[in-house]
């Protein structure tokens, strides 16, 4: 074999590998874009379910919870649930999680506390309800995924409904608990409480109605069920863009639903908040929460809680959750603003006196932090999820009160 036939062999085995080389680096490449493209499917799918993907369950729901009579608060605070005495502030360990958090609860008006706790030794999630009377926890359901979330009990306290994975999203169930536990009503389509929502699906206050939100294709419709009859009713329908919904998680008040819209006005998309009496076609305006300019008062030191500062000129980009007091006097808006002259964006939980231009920004932690009204409308219970807290603050917001510091619970 001569120089030439040799550089030409050498040149041909060369040519090979390259081929092969540039087939395998095609075919990883394809192999990724596939991947991306069925991950970025699936992160789509559990944002439009509601589903809080980097957790791998469905929302989990740290919402404190007041006693019928206010005298005490069960906060959940991931790592273990606490009942603190309220004004007292004396605390007590109900429930400590060992490896793994307790992802929601609900308290019911006899004291029965409903939680849900992941086991990762045998991979159950489980939905168990505690009787402080019998000293003893009873399982009420359990599936072998992560995909049970969002408890709440009925005013009365003889159903609770529950969230279970269904398809690509979500539907609820209520149950009527008890040494046979029966399911009284399941919703007959995809159900969507939103991904920024703090808390489940509220009930009515005469226990005949949960609001839901539900997805159906690109539109999101709010509705209100009633697990007696089995039927739904339509409230009222937007959209959903980019992560954001046209319509906010609802709350009740005085037989009343509030909620806010996006609607265009003046070649503007408006916020406006609407409360609305369901079984009836009378939705009354109660404030366009973009065309009022608002003071603010807000924290003097971020992440502290010490008497409210002087802000200037806020604007809502988004309203996630509204949470109105008993009296629907006042209104706690999750919400997404910007102050005039920043550029960002910033979530916060904001105390606003219907009528009055006047709003009290909440001192938590950037994310989310779930708040409760207390039964009388006089305090509002606050986890911040995002330092491992719980405090309390009056209605005026004028008076901040410290009440548990978790910090193995702290997302911080």
């Amino acid at each position: 074999m001569d120089g030439r036939q040799k550089r030409r062999k050498i040149i041909g085995r060369a040519v090979r590998i390259t081929g092969w080389s540039v087939l395998a680096a095609t075919l990883a490449f394809v192999a990724l874009v596939a991947y991306l493209y069925y991950d970025y499917q699936d992160m789509e799918r559990s944002r439009m379910s509601g589903a809080v993907r980097s957790m791998g369950f469905g929302q989990a729901d740290r919402t404190p919870r007041w006693s019928p009579d206010g005298d005490y608060i069960i906060a959940n605070l991931g790592n273990s649930i606490y009942r603190v005495e309220f004004p007292g502030g004396e605390i007590t360990t109900i429930l400590e999680a060992k490896g793994t958090g307790y992802y929601s609860l609900a308290l019911a008006p006899d004291g029965r506390l409903a939680y849900n706790h992941y086991h990762p030794e045998n991979g159950e999630n489980v939905i168990r309800i505690l009787d402080p009377t019998e000293g003893r926890s009873r399982t009420l359901a359990t599936t072998d995924k992560l995909l049970l979330s969002l408890l709440s009990w009925s005013p009365d306290g003889t159903h609770l409904l529950y969230q279970q994975r269904k398809g690509d999203g979500w539907n609820f169930l209520v149950v009527r608990p008890g040494d046979s536990p029966d399911v009284v009503w399941e919703d007959d389509g995809i159900s969507w409480w939103s991904g920024r929502a703090v808390g489940a699906p509220p009930w009515s206050r005469d226990g005949q109605r949960v609001a839901l939100l539900k997805r159906a294709g690109p539109r999101v419709n709010l509705v209100t069920a009633h697990p007696g009859s089995a039927t739904t009713m339509a409230v009222d329908q937007a959209g959903e863009k980019s992560g954001s919904l046209d319509i906010s998680a609802p709350g009740w008040a005085q037989g009343a639903l509030y909620y806010t819209k996006n609607e265009s006005r003046d070649e503007a998309t408006h916020i406006v908040l609407y409360k609305t009496h369901p079984g009836t076609r009378d939705r009354q305006l109660v404030a366009d929460m973009t065309a009022q300019a608002w003071t603010v008062l807000g924290e003097t030191q971020s992440g502290s809680i010490s008497a409210p500062g002087a802000i200037t000129e806020l604007r809502f980009e988004t309203v996630h959750h509204v949470q109105p007091s008993p009296d629907g006097q006042r209104m706690l808006l999750y919400a997404d603003t910007q102050i005039t002259g920043s550029d960002s964006i910033q979530s916060g939980l904001y105390l606003w006196e219907v009528g009055e231009p006047v709003l009290v920004r909440l001192p938590i932690q950037a994310g989310i932090a779930p708040a409760s009204w207390s039964p009388d409308g006089q305090w509002i219970a606050v986890c911040d999820l995002g330092l491992g807290r719980l405090f309390a603050v009056n209605a005026e917001g004028d008076d901040y009160r410290l009440l548990l510091i978790d910090t193995a619970s702290g997302l911080s």
